[in-house]
């Protein structure tokens, strides 16, 4: 019953083994893939930051447009956030927000000034290389976000799937090993061995120990040991003797 009970234990264990160590890589390829594409979000957001810098630049080469700004071009949180960061010294701010059932990626980076300014901002006493605004960059990234959501569902049932299947041929295999354990102690005795002894001499007897030696070696696989087992041989041999001669006995007191 005890031995039962410790190769339970040891299903157990290896069965959370297992399972942890299979998840984990696969939690590990969703997360691996959630950042890969976050990276992917900021490096488009920077890409069409640096554009509008440079048309900027190019207007303000040419003469520059002048564009009244409207009642309603106010900083909303996330912007009035970054613009704030960037007076502390911030050279970037991103974050993903969700507006209601939308995925929205959300860039800003600081506007500084530059020599193609200074016409029309001298008088308002800026210095170049001071941040006089932001650009912000939205993205409607709510398609993408809702294949990786199909995705990391797909990834979790994989990993338990793969985990399963792992799984179950480990315990297939760790139940073929216990039953061969179970069995690994064979023993024998030879009937009217004392005879022998008495009759021809105990160094008989030992030629006779040896020739059966070597026929049960020729005779056992590779991974099997023939042995002399005194104590273990002792408990089965009074088990065969209780069920009779010419008996095969299983030594079970492990």
């Amino acid at each position: 019953m005890k031995k039962k009970h410790l190769w339970t234990r040891f299903f157990i264990h290896i069965s959370l083994i297992v399972v942890l160590f299979l998840m984990g890589i696969f939690i590990g390829f969703a997360v691996q893939t959630d950042r890969l594409i976050s990276e992917q979000y900021l490096t488009t957001a920077r890409v069409h930051f640096k554009n509008i810098v440079l048309t900027r630049r190019w207007n303000a080469q040419h003469g520059g447009v002048f564009v009244k700004k409207g009642p309603d071009n106010v900083p909303d949180d996330f912007e009035r956030a970054a613009l704030s960061g960037f007076e502390e010294g911030n050279r970037e701010t991103h974050a993903l927000l969700k507006d209601n059932d939308r995925s929205i990626y959300r860039y800003m980076a600081p506007l500084y000034v530059e020599d193609s300014c200074m016409p029309c901002h001298e008088k308002q006493e800026y210095k170049i290389g001071d941040v006089r605004g932001g650009i912000s960059v939205t993205s409607d990234v709510s398609d993408t976000e809702r294949k990786m959501a199909r995705n990391r569902f797909g990834f979790i049932g994989l990993g338990i799937a793969a985990s399963l299947a792992l799984l179950g041929i480990v315990l297939f295999l760790i139940s073929r090993l216990a039953g061969s354990l179970s069995k690994a102690y064979n023993t024998m005795d030879i009937d009217h061995f004392k005879l022998i002894n008495d009759r021809y001499g105990h160094q008989t007897g030992d030629e006779v120990l040896k020739t059966i030696g070597s026929i049960l070696r020729s005779n056992t696989r590779s991974a099997d040991i023939a042995d002399r087992m005194v104590k273990m041989a002792d408990d089965a041999i009074y088990q065969a003797y209780q069920a009779g001669r010419n008996r095969v006995v299983v030594y079970s007191g492990m």
